[in-house]
């Protein structure tokens, strides 16, 4: 009895404790949320507040350790690329740079272990997520070989192409809605529909932070990213 009784202690706890998480996790969606408005309306605007930007890097890149440390690694990502934006738009170098180091790292994690498992379409996604951190951080790409290019799905390279244009061109957003839409059609039969969803985030954010920076080049505004946006 007194076992029987203890056990379901252990299980009331136990419960309590996943419930607790649960909570915090809702929390940590929301507050992330708020975070990624926060960022877009900064790239969205003429005016640019470094402080506040240093601020939703510092949050967001707390949320993505957190995230990175509970096996949310998509998750993570995501948190990190938008927090390195925050960073280079506010021009902390300092920051950025912990910020692509990291990311870099666990990018080239993900990258081998997509490849032991021969997941090569999944394993190029994150490839190209790498190239967009490039453009983000040096505002140019590094070249990277990919030693596995023949296993990979032709519209992943078509796609990887484009934005590598769009990170070395200077100020013309290629509009990629077709080669997205063509691909996500693909994605879940390919098994690489859990990655999709996230890098399209990231890719929707690089297109509009490529967009300020141009615009920033050029000397006027534009409303190109809206048009640009997928």
């Amino acid at each position: 009895m007194r076992k029987d009784l203890k056990n379901i202690n252990d299980l009331r706890d136990n419960l309590s404790f996943l419930l607790h998480k649960l909570n915090n996790l809702k929390e940590l969606e929301k507050k992330k949320e708020e975070l990624l408005r926060l960022l877009q309306e900064h790239l969205e605007s003429e005016k640019i507040d470094s402080e506040k930007l240093v601020y939703i890097g510092d949050q967001l890149s707390e949320i993505g350790y957190h995230e990175i440390k509970n096996n949310r690694r998509l998750q993570g990502i995501l948190s990190l690329i938008s927090a390195l934006v925050a960073y280079k738009l506010a021009n902390d170098i300092e920051s950025a740079s912990k910020s692509y180091k990291l990311l870099s790292n666990i990018l080239a994690n993900l990258e081998n272990e997509a490849l032991s498992w021969r997941e090569w379409d999944a394993a190029f996604i994150i490839h190209i997520i790498y190239m967009i951190s490039e453009g983000v951080f040096r505002e140019k790409e590094k070249e990277k070989p990919v030693k596995y290019l023949k296993n990979v799905h032709p519209l992943l390279i078509e796609l990887a192409n484009m934005v590598n244009n769009l990170v070395k061109e200077s100020c013309q957003v290629t509009v990629l809605e077709d080669i997205v839409k063509r691909t996500e059609e693909i994605a879940k039969k390919y098994g690489f529909e859990n990655i999709w969803h996230t890098f399209k985030d990231i890719l929707n954010l690089f297109i509009v932070f490529r967009t300020k920076k141009c615009d920033e080049g050029s000397g006027h505004g534009s409303n190109e990213e809206e048009n640009a946006k997928i």
